[in-house]
């Protein structure tokens, strides 16, 4: 089936192309030449059109310019993962309940999440066996079951870590990097930009602070300086690519674009334009998922072993800033789990992230295991979990697996 149906027919068959079509009839803009991401990011899209639209944009753009369009991007990846999934689950899958969620805009990452986890687990051999949404007492997603004859709950979370004040910075920084990448592209000098946001950043300020930052630029200009008496800005010219790679690598968010010839060594074009959140965010999102695990504890069993996925969403930040998040995270739960939630037998946390532009492909997965020792019933001792490195099987590489396809 995976060899003759292709990711619309699949997209087709679960979401509706009439459904499609219509969404997609909404999507209002200037024309492709003007569908740039800062356009896009203005427009509040269902995640499957936007990548829908994403693509369009991309072979339109690559047809004006006589150019191959890059096979794979994020917005591709989405939907071949999407397609893959529901490919592996289909004889499982009640098509009706699922078309209704994966159409919701908010319910779609949801699915989309819960998929991932029991596609893990079917291609690790075991059987997921779906429960019904209608029923009256609502317990987790889906059961599976080892070859034992042992039954496992999964219970899976989509944790959304943005929160109205991280949203209106991060709607500020979407317009931002792009104002300024505009701008560096048409200087031609490689540069580091990092930039400390404040809290109250407002949008009108992103042209103004862009055109100071390409005044710098035009200056030659390297350092630390402040605009409009809150907002922090350093500047770097950028010499090697070693140079390119450590520019402000411990940044919450992170733009980057890097012409470099391998064979000489030498850049001809570098771009980097990073920015740092308010440091009491981190704080916020730790206690934020910890309290993901009472949300979940209602919908679990009594008599059998409970697994609960928890998958972090931490908006653009860059791999490094969300898995120094993810990193603090085991310890602080581990001590929840020690104190209550004996229903809970293991909790995975993962930061499952597309990655990059629409011309940039890339994957990364955080997977964090913390099993229970004060469990009511503890994992069987041969069952695999899906997400676990040591016991089981790794998230990331099963996503390799599948790039190599």
């Amino acid at each position: 089936m995976r060899d003759e149906r292709k990711p619309h027919e699949t997209i087709a068959k679960f979401i509706g192309n009439d459904w499609i079509e219509a969404e997609l009839g909404k999507v209002k803009l200037d024309g492709y030449n003007n569908m740039n991401p800062m356009n896009l990011a203005r427009i509040d899209m269902h995640p499957l059109i936007k990548a829908i639209v994403g693509t369009q944009i991309k072979l339109q753009r690559s047809k004006q310019a006589g150019k191959t369009p890059i096979a794979l991007g994020r917005d591709e990846l989405l939907q071949n993962l999407l397609h893959e999934n529901l490919t592996i689950l289909d004889p499982l899958l009640d098509v009706a309940d699922l078309q209704k969620r994966l159409r919701n805009k908010d319910e779609f990452p949801k699915a989309e999440y819960e998929l991932a986890v029991a596609a893990g687990y079917a291609r690790m051999g075991y059987k997921p066996s779906f429960i019904r949404r209608t029923s009256s007492k609502r317990t987790g997603e889906f059961y599976v079951a080892d070859k034992n004859g042992n039954t496992i709950l999964v219970e899976c979370k989509k944790k959304d870590m943005t929160s109205p004040k991280e949203q209106k910075l991060t709607f500020w920084w979407e317009e931002f990097q792009h104002l300024v990448m505009e701008k560096l592209k048409s200087a031609k000098k490689s540069y580091g930009v990092a930039i400390y946001m404040p809290l109250d950043t407002e949008r009108k300020e992103t042209h103004q602070m862009a055109d100071e930052i390409n005044r710098l630029v035009s200056a030659d200009f390297e350092g630390e300086t402040s605009f409009l008496n809150k907002y922090k800005v350093r500047l770097e010219k950028i010499k090697s690519f070693e140079q390119h790679e450590r520019f402000s690598d411990d940044a919450s968010l992170g733009m980057s674009r890097i012409l470099f010839n391998k064979r000489t060594g030498i850049i001809s074009e570098s771009m980097k334009i990073n920015a740092y959140f308010p440091s009491d965010f981190i704080e916020e999102k730790v206690n934020s998922i910890i309290s993901t695990l009472g949300d979940a504890y209602g919908q679990l069993e009594e008599d059998k072993p409970n697994v609960v996925y928890v998958d972090i969403n931490v908006a653009s930040m860059t791999p490094k800033r969300s898995s120094a998040i993810m990193a603090k995270l085991p310890f602080e739960i581990q001590k929840k789990l020690n104190r209550d939630y004996s229903k809970i037998s293991a909790v995975v946390l993962t930061n499952l992230k597309l990655l990059g532009h629409s011309e940039i492909m890339g994957f990364h997965a955080d997977e964090h295991v913390v099993y229970n020792e004060n469990a009511k019933i503890k994992l069987p001792d041969e069952f695999r979990i899906y997400g676990d490195i040591i016991n089981g099987q790794s998230i990331l590489s099963d996503i390799k697996v599948l790039f190599e396809k």
